[in-house]
């Protein structure tokens, strides 16, 4: 019997994109213990799937997937309108 590999290049590629994604939201949360939290595993499990180590079931992926886009890291807070204004002036002056 003869397998393709087409479905194993999909399967690589997504958990790829996978540990990428985990990767991004680690340092978007700043610790790898408030991604553990908010994907109820323990943190050597994330740390496994970081690395390739390990993967999550299947039927957990797309759950644990959807967790971390919703996640969206605030953006920083904005400067004081005026204060652009100020700087140009400084630098002019």
């Amino acid at each position: 019997m003869r397998y393709s590999a087409r479905p194993i290049q999909y399967i690589l590629r997504g958990m790829h994109e996978f540990a990428h994604l985990l990767v991004n939201t680690s340092k978007a949360m700043g610790n790898l213990l408030d991604l553990a939290n908010l994907l109820q595993v323990e943190p050597k499990v994330v740390y496994g799937w970081m690395a390739g180590f390990a993967q999550p079931a299947e039927d957990e992926l797309e759950g644990l997937r959807e967790r971390l886009v919703m996640f969206k890291p605030s953006p920083p807070p904005a400067g004081h309108p005026r204060r652009r204004a100020a700087d140009l002036r400084l630098a002019a002056a």
